[in-house]
């Protein structure tokens, strides 16, 4: 493991990958033996890879696709949206010129309840909640870190 490659729990199975911050790709893959803290999670979005990590000092988030790294701070505006009855997801995540339009099907999970302001039955809506619930976000900030190993190899 380099100092730009973070481990990741893959949002759509039970799976850890080895994520280049600097390239954006998977490095490596494995089942873990039990759950053990990562730097965050990965997730697909309509065939995109997006990560969603705390940032290296471990006072905020970054979202990214590919080379687009966006730090999650007072300067960025993020929107979300669910579409089509509930069958898609929508994240809009913009800082200066930076922006990623991100979506995502979510025919597999029930619609959320209108009243009920957790959106994290998808991926999505979970990068929503830790950027618009302060108890989601300090949760994270307290578990995921960027020096995480599951394998416990450095």
């Amino acid at each position: 493991m380099t100092r730009d490659q973070i481990w990741l729990t893959r949002s759509d199975r039970f799976e850890w990958v080895l994520y280049a911050t600097g390239t954006g790709r998977i490095v490596e893959s494995l089942r873990p033996e039990s759950a053990k803290p990562t730097a965050g999670l990965l997730g697909k979005c309509f065939g995109k890879t997006v990560a969603f990590y705390v940032d290296a000092d471990r006072t905020g988030f970054v979202v990214q696709s590919g080379a687009t790294a966006i730090a999650l701070d007072d300067q960025t505006r993020v929107r979300y949206w669910k579409s089509r009855r509930n069958y898609l997801a929508h994240l809009s995540v913009e800082r200066g010129p930076q922006r990623l339009q991100l979506t995502e099907f979510t025919i597999a999970t029930a619609a959320d309840d209108p009243a009920d302001p957790v959106s994290s039955k998808d991926f999505l809506g979970t990068i929503n909640d830790f950027c618009t619930r302060e108890e989601r976000r300090s949760q994270g900030l307290q578990v995921w870190s960027q020096d995480a190993d599951p394998i416990g190899t450095t």
